[in-house]
């Protein structure tokens, strides 16, 4: 990846399709080993910087041994709603805890709705205490079963998983608590380290 992707990333970086781009291990969580991610301002600069960066990389044998050993993935477009301002200059988080959340479609917005007056004052309090570094809300655009994330980032590997003690213990606590749960009342948790990425 380093190799291989970077420098392709980087140039679709400077042209303006990508905004940024990250590469995770797993380190606690389900059977996925790797995250691969781009982020973008829209979806057209999505798509064309992720076509920028396949056109350049097919070819090489970097690419190549990278697919012969990470053979199958799940692709994912998701839109990143609510969440902590990013700080410029900051270093990224070293560690990021993600809830994938299967939700009842038929609601999804009223799950979103609880997000956006109960969880996001307790995310931003989490954060403010400096118990985690940043927090985000994405919504399913295109892919899979997962309809929602939340994740959050820790500077340590005890800081996330401690965070989310402390977050699912005050959404549950929350009165609305039990609606979001009962909306998205499955998910999949993920610990990762971030290996590569932009700023």
């Amino acid at each position: 990846y380093r190799q291989s992707m970077i420098p392709a990333l980087e140039k679709a970086v400077k042209a303006g399709q990508l905004t940024g781009y990250g590469f995770s291990s797993h380190r606690i969580g389900g059977p996925f080993r790797r995250l691969e991610t781009m982020t973008a301002e829209s979806l057209e600069n999505l798509i064309a910087g992720q076509e920028a960066v396949l056109t350049e990389t097919r070819q090489t044998k970097g690419r190549a041994e990278f697919t012969e050993i990470c053979g199958s993935h799940d692709d994912y477009i998701w839109i990143r709603t609510l969440g902590s301002a990013p700080t410029p200059g900051a270093t990224p988080s070293e560690y990021s805890f993600s809830r994938y959340l299967v939700c009842d479609m038929a609601r999804e917005s009223e799950a979103d709705l609880i997000v956006h007056t109960a969880v996001a004052p307790i995310m931003e309090k989490h954060l403010a205490a400096g118990e985690i570094t940043q927090w985000g809300w994405f919504i399913h655009s295109l892919g899979g079963t997962y309809r929602r994330i939340l994740n959050w980032g820790g500077p340590s590997i005890m800081a996330a998983l401690n965070a989310e003690g402390m977050i699912s213990t005050d959404i549950a606590d929350d009165i609305m608590g039990p609606a979001f749960n009962s909306i998205c009342n499955s998910h999949s948790d993920y610990l990762w380290h971030r290996e590569a990425g932009s700023r």
